[in-house]
């Protein structure tokens, strides 16, 4: 019930707007272009009758030059305390200063920012001299109401005031749980002293249109705690407006001033929101265009367009806006009744006073002499000014990061223009590697004193950070630093400075500069190469294909037959004579293959040409390399492992048969080997070989290595394979037939979001896929819809393959004995064959094969011939029979992978098998599982227990939680044990085994339970 007589006045207003910077370059704009001004033309802020804004800078004059931020390369905003008059001419009430920026020198200048604020008659929040003090609330009155406003920031812990050291309120990010047990007594505490309680606070990462899953989670406990609102600020970006228990999350309100020189999205705004003592009853939005310094607002059609946008960005949270026909938008809300607290007294009103520009330079801005150390061998004359001395720090640079420049400078005569100093270290030459310092001219001692304030002959120190500009590339480079003069009047020459930084990336940071600039590979290859049959590439080809030039040119009959940028396979029978290298080095391969080789010394194979040069034909190589023979044909292209590469997509382009990509959790190489046997009985085929690995380079890597005339290339695709930036491998690749085998769990530690997310990527293989192509697809697969809708969306033909009445290729029956197979086909007819691999999964593996068979066309006589004669390859299944110290064995090797499913499949596999003496389970561990890896592993019990095997011997730190809960099931049911890893298990391995055991390996490669069948084959 209201029990105040003026609550029928007129709506009482509070506006928010974002993020306003009045440092840095403000201070040149500041005297032109109406920057004073630069708030006071926006209406809603000064017409409102409480205006606050997020100020993302500090105001002070002293502080810590540098601060470590913890970032890669950091920003600092200092404003002089003039540069309050623009926010006393918009009218601004309060600002929030817990932000990314408010500690940028200090919690010395952090302290002074609260003096001259309460000079100027600021209200603000956020920040204090300890803890207790930075969370406390700053209350005004608006109206009738007196409002109180939190200010929290969740992005720069390094900032957090601590119980007795001055700093920020600050919450953890990544635990939004904790925030309304934080919040909620502070917020009843503040509602016993204002009608209404704000919270605002500055979170997220920077430039993203809609907040991620843990902002939304912290501002739902933020209402939870009892804000009225949330006022988010950070991204530098407008967000959506979300209504949570009818009270709003303003997630962003963007930038409302700030000094960029160029953005990516100009949309600004204000928000209005009227109050009353239940809470917030409306948000009005109005549209605003904001600048380098200037903020505007737009006129139409532009604002209805910007509101338009905005309006999207609120549905995507569930919030629909209503747009007006003047370009505004609002929300209308029905905060929960509340029974309007007492009427208290107006407070008297708060003096705003300017404060004064400084009359006395600081003292760590001048200096009486230069120190020896930084002295140049003479004054360099610059327009007015002298530079006098010069000190750089790091002189090397091992990561992307900034440079300090100290410098001493004296004016020779007056001047009445505010001329900025502007340093660059530009690359010694043109490359990858951009300029550090572009945008980085200043005023002198760090903004603080322009150079209108200099006294001649005095001796100024500067002191400032030059950022970087893009580094595409993972090089060495020397950078050479220069400096000149820029006002509004124009630029000075430049001169080059006798200062150099060398720029030599560490591994680490050179993987992370290879990581956010991925290669591109738009070729495309020349349509005019013309199939050669049984040569793979000739001179004359290779380099049209790579764009290289023949320092060593070779004979004119000359060419290959195989090529490869491993050197290791140049000896394997695969690699077919005559052989190309393409000679890469370390930094190639983790740019290509977006992969971490950083563990390790750094390799060239460069280095190692000579002695591999008797082994190849020629060598593609980057750099002329000495201790060759005199006619060892070489070719020299910018980047051999990208040259490697077009050759793939030049093989693909001039195939005249078809390429088949095989993806899924589990049995990718048995069902392309499976594939091959088959297809090999009357076609040319290639695929799984020493040539093919299912990288994103090795895709491509096999189609170099594919004569024109092959009539099936098969392909092993792994999802970081298929998932290259912009799927670009894939669709080099072009497969004309996809074939998923099945989801697992597997690779979830790269993946990190659970099944779902394996099932998402790995459905990205559609991206590939060649117009009008097919995707083969498991029935029975995990996420099924998934994969048929991606393949709908690119109007691809779907086939299936499964046990159920639904599949195109249906499994009717099996007989792990025989070895027989029933199959219906997708005319409806039976088609009753034989293989000899064992397992209901190397069933459905062929079924998956004639799928193949049948889409491709082709008798089936020859091919089910194949089907049959397929056997399991080493460490995926094959069965051997050996002697171990006396002891003949019979040992199924599925020691190379292993998963939930691909281990269930060996199980019952086993089960199956028939036998004359002991079962005996060796099993390690199935690797990157995530967070459920647990309880995967004590998931196999059940199954293992129905085996009854004789023994179990288990291997592995996730194995122990197996053996744990075999050891539950009572004692004497389970024989065996536990060892933690492959060497232990190898030395009582003896022990364990008896003559005629059937021995069963599974694990993960990682285990290493491969040197158990190399201990078994080397004993016979």
């Amino acid at each position: 019930m209201m029990n105040r007589d003026d609550q029928t006045a007129k709506p009482v207003t509070i506006a928010w707007g974002g993020d306003v910077n009045i440092g840095r370059r403000f201070h040149y704009r500041f005297r032109h272009a109406h920057g004073r001004d630069a708030l006071a033309r926006i209406m809603p802020l000064v017409e409102a009758d409480l205006r606050i804004v997020n100020l993302e800078c500090v105001v002070a004059t002293c502080g810590e030059e540098c601060v470590d931020k913890g970032e890669r390369s950091s920003y600092y905003f200092r404003a002089r305390p003039e540069m309050l008059e623009t926010l006393l001419r918009g009218g601004v009430d309060l600002v929030t200063t817990a932000n990314n920026h408010s500690g940028d020198y200090g919690p010395v200048a952090l302290v002074e920012q609260a003096a001259w604020l309460d000079m100027a008659g600021i209200g603000h929040a956020g920040a204090g001299r300890n803890r207790e003090e930075a969370f406390r609330p700053v209350i005004r009155r608006a109206g009738h109401l007196d409002v109180a406003l939190f200010a929290l920031d969740a992005t720069q812990q390094s900032f957090a005031a601590g119980e007795s050291s001055p700093g920020t309120a600050w919450l953890d990010p990544a635990k939004p749980a904790e925030w309304a047990a934080l919040m909620a007594p502070r917020i009843a505490a503040a509602r016993e002293l204002a009608d209404i309680v704000l919270v605002a606070i500055h979170w997220g990462r920077n430039n993203l249109h809609q907040p991620d899953a843990l902002e939304i989670a912290g501002g739902h406990a933020l209402i939870d705690a009892g804000a009225d609102a949330v006022l988010g600020a950070s991204a530098h970006l407008l967000q959506g407006v979300e209504v949570y228990k009818d009270r709003p999350i303003l997630h962003d309100a963007g930038d409302l001033l700030f000094d960029a020189l160029t953005r990516g999205d100009e949309d600004s705004g204000i928000f209005t929101l009227e109050i009353d003592h239940r809470g917030v009853s409306r948000v009005a939005f109005l549209p605003l265009e904001v600048g380098f310094c200037r903020t505007v607002p737009l006129a139409q059609p532009a604002a209805t367009e910007a509101v338009q946008r905005f309006a999207g960005k609120c549905a995507a949270l569930g919030t629909r806006m209503e747009i007006g026909e003047d370009g505004r938008a609002h929300l209308d809300l029905t905060p929960p009744d509340r029974i309007a607290g007492p009427s208290r007294p107006p407070a008297a009103p708060v003096a705003r006073r300017l404060p004064a520009a400084l009359g006395e330079p600081r003292p760590e801005w001048l200096a009486d002499d230069v120190p020896s150390d930084a002295l140049l061998p003479a004054p360099l004359r610059i327009g007015a000014l002298e530079l006098l001395g010069l000190r750089v720090s790091p002189e090397r640079l091992d990561r992307i990061g900034l440079i300090a420049v100290e410098s001493w400078w004296r004016l020779v005569e007056p001047v009445d223009c505010d001329w900025r100093i502007d340093f660059r270290a530009d690359p010694e030459k043109p490359g990858p590697i951009g300029a550090w310092g572009l945008g980085c001219s200043h005023d002198p001692c760090d903004w603080m004193w322009p150079v209108s304030r200099w006294e001649p002959g005095r001796i100024y120190r500067d002191f400032y950070t030059l950022r970087p500009s893009s580094v595409r590339d993972w090089v060495d480079e020397t950078l050479m630093l220069s400096v000149g003069l820029v006002s509004h009047l124009g630029k000075t020459e430049r001169h080059v400075l006798p200062k150099q930084i060398r720029f030599e990336l560490s591994p680490k940071a050179g993987f992370a500069v290879l990581r956010s600039n991925p290669p591109r590979y738009d070729v495309p290859p020349p349509d005019k190469i013309s199939p050669t049959p049984e040569i793979l590439w000739t001179a004359e080809q290779l380099e049209q294909v790579t764009g290289g030039k023949w320092l060593v040119p070779p004979s004119d009959a000359w060419f290959v037959c195989s090529v490869t940028h491993k050197s290791r396979q140049l000896d394997n029978w695969n690699v077919s004579a005559p052989k190309l290298l393409a000679v890469i080095d370390r930094r190639m391969a983790m740019k290509h293959e977006l992969s971490d080789f950083t563990a390790g010394k750094h390799w060239d194979i460069h280095d190692q040409l000579p002695a591999l040069q008797g082994r190849i034909a020629a060598a593609m190589v980057a750099r002329p390399v000495e201790g060759l023979a005199p006619g060892f044909p070489l070719l020299q292209v910018p980047d051999p492992l990208h040259a490697l590469i077009q050759l793939g997509v030049a093989g693909r382009n001039r195939l005249k048969g078809h390429v088949v990509a095989v993806t899924g959790s589990a049995g990718k190489t048995s069902q392309s080997l499976m594939l091959m046997a088959a297809m090999a009985k009357d076609r040319k085929v290639i695929g799984n070989s020493a040539l093919n690995y299912n990288s994103r380079v090795g895709i491509l890597h096999l189609l170099a290595n594919t004569p024109p005339s092959t009539d099936l290339v098969v392909v092993e695709a792994a999802v970081t394979a298929i998932n290259a930036p912009k799927f670009q491998n894939i669709r080099l690749m072009r497969p004309d037939i996809g074939l998923v085998t099945n989801i697992a769990p597997s690779h979830m530690q790269r993946s990190g979001q659970g099944l779902e997310t394996v099932a998402r990527r790995k459905a990205n293989l559609v991206e590939g896929i060649a117009p009008g192509g097919t995707l083969l697809l498991n029935r029975e697969i995990d996420f099924y819809d998934v994969f048929l809708d991606r393949a709908k969306q690119r109007d691809l033909c779907v086939v299936t393959f499964g046990a159920g009445e639904d599949a195109d290729l249906r499994l009717v029956g099996y007989d792990q004995a025989t070895g027989r197979v029933k199959a219906r086909l997708p005319g409806g007819g039976l088609l009753d064959y034989r293989i000899s691999a064992p397992g209901r999964h190397m069933a459905m593996n062929s079924l998956a094969c004639i799928g193949v068979r049948l889409l491709l066309g082709g008798d089936l006589a020859p091919f089910l011939e194949g089907l049959e004669e397929f056997q399991p390859a080493e460490g995926r299944g094959a069965v051997s029979r050996v002697e171990f110290e006396g002891c003949p064995l019979t040992v199924v090797d599925d020691s190379y992978n292993a998963n939930p499913v691909s281990m269930q499949a060996a199980l019952s596999t086993f089960a199956g098998m028939k036998v004359a003496g002991r079962r005996i389970l060796i099993l390690g561990d199935m690797a990157e599982l995530g967070k459920d890896a647990s309880r995967y592993h004590r998931g196999l019990a059940a199954q293992i227990l129905k085996i009854r095997p004789d023994e179990v011997l288990l291997c592995g730190p996730l194995m122990q939680e197996l053996w744990d809960e075999l050891s539950k099931s009572g004692a004497g049911r389970v024989d065996g044990a536990h060892y933690p890893r492959v060497e232990v298990l190898l030395s009582n391995l003896a022990g364990h085994l008896r003559s005629g055991d059937t021995v069963l390996l599974k694990a993960s490669n990682s285990v290493g339970l491969g040197r158990i069948m190399g201990r078994f084959v080397k004993h016979g």
